[in-house]
């Protein structure tokens, strides 16, 4: 084994906090900032559920992420229509039924779903929604909040958006998808 010289390797610093007028000693190492720069940028991907009106707002129904899947605000009108259920349990449910549909498309489920916001129209039907949300997150049990707040389509009375982390799925793994 060669040992090595510190004083003849000026690349080597003795002093391990260099001087603050002194530069530090510089090693390029091209493979490691490589390394780190994949890892700073993971695997992104958009789900669509209605092209045409998402290019118009600049939005995606869910961001994939590297591990990560960022479902926007989803209500409760059925997929393709203008169909939306009167009753707020109603919407809820069907909310859920599209909700599903977008993690489906991002590679990830529903027990993958770690938080929530529900936004109401009227804050009084809250517990109305319980049920519903038992049925589906019951077991799931992810962090959430819930804010009242006037919704721009006057059927709508509830938008539920979640956040998952797909299990399994590193930055750069596509999770077969």
């Amino acid at each position: 084994m060669a040992k090595i010289d510190d004083e003849k390797d000026s690349s080597v610093s003795k002093d391990p906090q260099p001087k603050a007028n002194m530069e530090k000693p510089h090693r390029s190492n091209r493979f490691s900032r490589a390394f780190v720069s994949k890892i700073a940028t993971p695997f992104r991907r958009l789900v669509s559920s209605n092209p045409r009106a998402e290019s118009h707002t600049g939005s995606s129904a869910a961001v994939v992420s590297g591990e990560w899947v960022f479902v926007s605000a989803v209500n409760g009108y059925v997929p393709h229509s203008r169909e939306i259920a009167p009753l707020i349990e109603e919407q809820t449910e069907q909310i859920f039924l599209n909700i599903q549909a977008a993690l489906r498309d991002g590679g990830a489920s529903m027990s993958d779903i770690v938080r929530v916001r529900y936004v109401l129209k009227d804050g009084s039907e809250w517990r109305d929604c319980w049920p519903v949300l038992r049925k589906w997150l019951g077991n799931v049990r992810p962090a959430f909040s819930v804010i009242q707040a006037g919704l721009l389509d006057e059927k709508v009375r509830i938008e539920i958006e979640v956040t998952a982390k797909r299990n399994g799925v590193g930055y750069g793994d596509i999770g077969g998808i």
